[in-house]
């Protein structure tokens, strides 16, 4: 056995790449001109590795006559970062040996700081009891190496170990993860690093059938074989060494072959099965670039196999025997087929003729678009085969109970009081955890709210009703209703019955389990702010739709609905006073901090929001009364304007109590605006305010504002959306009377606006015209015009007296950009909503909440507002329940490693060790083979060696070597230069595991 030679250290230079090698620095006669001359070459950066070396030379001592050193025992010579390390796979003290008198190399680490450490290095004699001798050291040398100080970094080539770098046998590859190259289909890079299995899968996650070897060889398609230059999958029958056994086919191509330029769909006919009976399950796929939603898939049936090997193109092969199948595709969800995505065609969502199918108990050959009325790019894979023998398999949980298509359960949903109904809200049966929703500003979306890999879904239409069909039977199963961050989850006792039998029903129960959670024991409530308003009071409002007291807290408390004092209002726990302390509604908007903190920012009218002194004079309020203001409300003094009146035209406060407001016509205008306590007119948002609320907006944030709130934080902040006509008249262009509004049904949720209220109008009450117009793509939810009857104020809009205008609106953020790239949304009522119990105008508006928030019922108005606020906290786009989520498939992910041992020496494949999260159901099995070369790794025998079956943040190994697994393979291998390393992420549903790093380490031995 020849010993392997000493390899240089080096150590590496931390300006560049010039290296510098210390070799036997020792205490040999020559040792001071060689430290000279390699001190020439250090910079004072560099002094610290030779203070270094220079300690380790005192505490290894001398070389002797004998040229032996101070001895150690071998206790650290493996890296023990590896766990269950066989503490013999090198030579290490106590172990066995077979040559006595055999000397090898040996190392330690002597001294280690920062990226630099000192090693021993010497030579471990096998002793006269056959078993190898300490460590004898013979010469000190450092070397540069990150690794040292456990900054794990990814690289190409082996390293010396991490745990003892020293050890002239170990080396060690590692990868951290944060840049995999070379992913094949199905691996991508996670985001945090690692890998993963990818989101988008191509395949059927459903039922389908699963194996063909037990059917007749007629039945099989023919060739057998791919042919890469028409399908990747050939005819899809157990081709591409079983790609499509289970079903999942490879990923589209964006230009398939034959498509040229022009992007078409590609149909793909997937294994079909039967659940049941003439329960069929027909996979369609989309391979093509372009998504599938316009025309008529038709599936047909043939009771023949003659030409089941062949394209289909035009009338071949004709007419279907035995029946066919029709699915209407449209641009809605679960009607189209986008790129590299299947769809189940069944009974519940197509209709066959005749119905039902006849022929379907034995094989059968089925095709798709069989008469290409649809444009393909490739009709080569538009058959497959039936059997009813191939039972549907691929169900994972509830999927398994969903036995019955028409199955279904039925309900109404209600708002967090139970009294009101709600529409848009999405009814679902989850079939996995639901994610937790976390607070503060989020850019959701339709797609990213819903969670749990939903199997069955609805909406709720106008009336709050949904019908969810295809339920599981059989078992109780949870039941999600939610609308945005509004969630509650309940249990749905079990449904029984079959399809054979009539349709099992259920219907959900009224009460507790069919509204939305009021607290926060209950369910999920999105974290909202408001700031508490003279003019407006619309946390009384949200007391009526339900939110229990408990949640209205302030800033500082645990309730979903913060409250921010203003204008002397306040809530125990907040204030407007020097210090503030983050509770007065300055402190909101001055701060992007505090905004980001919720879903949703509430800002109901008040007349001076921004600038100044928040408890200076409203002119809503007079507390205390004073000489200035002598009333409280609409009869605040004083009463010096044109004709004795105040700034609301009243002439007295008593005239105020009576709520008789003249129409503007009764006095000359006003000479300047009519706020008293602002000669220049109400202040808007300083300009940082406005980037504050834009911001929060831009990023997910939802504002429900009104009235005069509204034009302050919109005016300015979103400019082109709406087109304001602010003047000096707008006190005057106001109630009573009231008059009805139209609503804009051209929006959708216009339309559902209407239907919901049942009628065309709405009647808005304290309105004054601020907005004429909005701007697509702002929708307009409700206009009227102030200078028709009965309503006959002068028409002069440029002054904002009398003319159009818009009572309600609402526009998605950011403003300017595509719909897909929005996120946030603003929702404005000009009116006002909430009054106080009593209802007067000169009701003291300063009383604490929520004593006199008022309690009767909801009027026409205030339904309307609690339809806006749900409409501000919805998903931005348009509300569709969430498709169910197709099941990740496991992917495979392979890394090869070269060991170079020097002459005279061997690998020795030690232990492959990893680190990962592997949630629950979930695994990575990972496999090994070796080879004379790299080529020669394709053909090689794998076998296991390890299986991370739970999370791990320390290097985790299987309890045996590499080296072990091969020695006991059938048949025996033994380690090469090569190794192949087989990664195989096996996901549950849509949950991934993640391998997040990955070492290996080999030993270069003796050869014999």
């Amino acid at each position: 056995m020849v010993g392997r030679p000493e390899p240089p250290f080096t150590l590496s230079s931390l300006h560049g790449n010039e290296r510098v090698r210390l070799r036997n620095f020792g205490c040999s006669p020559d040792s001071p001109a060689g430290i000279l001359k390699d001190l020439a070459k250090f910079s004072v950066l560099r002094l610290e590795a030779l203070v270094l070396t220079l300690l380790a030379l005192f505490v290894a001592g001398c070389t002797d006559k004998e040229g032996r050193r101070g001895s150690w025992s071998g206790a650290g010579d493996l890296p023990v970062n590896v766990p269950n390390a066989d503490p013999c796979a090198a030579p290490n003290t106590g172990c066995s040996c077979e040559q006595v008198g055999e000397k090898v190399p040996c190392g330690r680490v002597e001294v280690r700081s920062g990226d630099y450490v000192s090693c021993s290095m010497g030579k471990r004699e096998c002793q006269y009891d056959g078993v190898w001798g300490e460590c004898v050291g013979e010469h000190v040398t450092t070397q540069y190496n990150p690794q040292s100080s456990k900054r794990t970094q990814a690289i190409t080539g082996p390293t010396p170990c991490v745990d003892n770098e020293c050890d002239p046998y170990c080396n060690v590859t590692t990868d951290d993860g944060q840049a995999p190259t070379d992913l094949p289909d199905g691996v991508c890079a996670a985001p945090n690093g690692g890998i993963v299995v990818c989101g988008v899968q191509c395949g059927y996650s459903g039922p389908h059938a699963a194996g063909y070897g037990s059917l007749p060889a007629m039945w099989k398609k023919q060739p057998a074989s791919c042919t890469a230059a028409a399908d990747a999958c050939g005819y899809d029958a157990d081709c591409s060494s079983g790609v499509c056994a289970d079903w999942t086919f490879p990923c589209y191509d964006p230009s398939p072959p034959g498509c040229g330029l022009a992007k078409k769909i590609d149909l793909e006919l997937g294994p079909p099965c039967a659940a049941a009976g003439n329960v069929y399950h027909f996979q369609v796929c989309n391979r093509g670039a372009h998504r599938a939603d316009s025309g008529t898939i038709k599936i047909g049936v043939y009771d023949s196999s003659t030409k089941l090997g062949t394209a289909v193109t035009g009338m071949n092969p004709g007419a279907p025997t035995s029946g066919v199948v029709r699915f209407t595709l449209g641009t809605t969800a679960g009607s189209y087929i986008d790129p590299g995505k299947c769809l189940d065609i069944n009974p519940s969502n197509s209709t066959a003729t005749p119905n039902p199918l006849v022929g379907l108990t034995g094989t059968r050959a089925i095709a798709v678009n069989y008469d290409a009325s649809l444009p393909e790019c490739n009709y080569a894979n538009n058959w497959h085969v039936y059997h009813s023998s191939l039972a549907c398999t691929g169900c994972t949980g509830l999927e398994c109970n969903q036995i019955c298509p028409s199955a279904n359960l039925t309900g109404t949903i209600y708002d967090p009081a139970g009294t009101n109904v709600l529409p848009g809200v999405v009814v679902y049966v989850p079939n996995g955890t639901v994610s937790a929703l976390t607070d503060g500003v989020q850019c959701d979306t339709c797609a990213s709210l819903y969670s749990g890999r939903p199997i069955a879904s609805a909406v709720t239409d106008a009336d709050g009703k949904f019908t969810l069909a295809n339920v599981p039977v059989g078992v109780s199963f949870p039941l999600v209703i939610q609308t945005g961050r509004w969630r509650r989850q309940v249990t749905v006792n079990a449904i029984s019955g079959t399809c054979g039998s009539g349709t099992p029903h259920a219907t959900l129960p009224g009460g507790e389990t069919s509204r939305l959670p009021s607290k926060k024991s209950e369910g999920d409530i999105p974290k909202m702010a408001i700031s508490m308003s003279a003019g407006d009071h619309l946390e009384c409002l949200l007391r009526k739709i339900g939110i229990e007291d408990s949640e209205f807290t302030a800033p500082t408390g645990t309730g979903r609905v913060h409250l921010y004092a203003y204008n002397g209002l306040t809530f125990a726990g907040t204030k407007c006073t020097a210090p503030t302390g983050g509770t007065c509604a300055n402190d909101l908007w001055s701060s992007p901090t505090q905004l980001d903190k919720y879903a949703a920012v509430i800002a109901p009218c008040d007349k001076n929001p921004f600038g100044g002194d928040p408890s200076a004079y409203n002119p809503y309020v007079c507390n205390p009364v004073s000489a200035s203001c002598p009333g409280a409300g609409y009869g605040a003094g004083p009463f010096n304007l044109p004709g004795g009146r105040n700034q609301y035209g009243f002439t007295s406060a008593a005239n105020a109590v009576n709520g008789t407001n003249p129409p503007n016509t009764a006095y000359p205008p006003f000479p300047t605006t009519p706020d008293l306590d602002n000669p220049n007119g109400p202040k808007p948002p300083s300009v940082t305010e406005q980037n504050n609320i834009r911001n929060y907006v831009n990023k997910g944030g939802r504002l429900f504002s009104t009235h005069w709130m509204a034009y302050f934080m919109t005016a300015n902040t979103y400019p082109s959306a709406v087109n304001y006509v602010f003047g000096s008249h707008v006190d005057l262009d106001r109630q009573p009377p009231n008059f009805p509004y139209t609503i804009d049904q051209s929006s959708d949720i216009g339309q559902s606006l209407a239907d919901w209220l049942g009628s065309s109008t709405v009647t808005f009450t304290n309105w004054r015209h601020l907005a004429q117009s909005v701007n697509s793509p702002a929708v307009r939810l409700a206009y009227g015009n102030s200078t028709q009857s009965p309503i006959n104020h002068p028409a002069n809009s440029s002054s904002g007296a009398g003319g159009p205008m818009v009572s309600a609106y609402q526009f998605d953020a950011p403003w300017g950009v595509a719909s897909e790239n929005q996120c946030g949304r603003v929702v404005v009522a000009e009116s006002h909503v909430s009054k106080l119990s009593g209802g007067s105008a000169t009701t003291n508006q300063q009383t604490a909440f929520p004593g006199t928030c008022d309690t009767s019922a909801m009027t026409g108005e205030e339904k309307s507002f609690e339809f806006l606020l749900f409409s501000a906290t919805q998903c931005v786009g348009l509300v569709t329940p969430p498709a169910p989520a197709t099941p990740l498939a496991p992917a495979t992910y392979t890394i090869d490693y070269q060991a170079n041992c020097p002459t005279g020496t061997k690998p020795e494949w030690q232990f492959f060790s990893w680190k990962a999260t592997v949630p629950t159901n979930t695994s990575i099995v990972f496999e090994a083979a070796t080879a004379t070369s790299k080529s020669g790794l394709g053909t090689a025998v794998q076998v296991g060696v390890g299986t991370a079956t739970s999370n791990t943040s320390i290097w985790k190994s299987d309890p045996n070597t590499v080296e072990y697994h091969l020695r006991n393979a059938s048949p025996a291998q033994a380690s090469r230069d090569w190794l192949r390393i087989s990664v195989t992420l096996n996901p549950t549903g849509t949950t991934t595991p993640t391998l997040t790093q990955w070492q290996q380490t080999f030993d270069c031995k003796p050869a014999e």
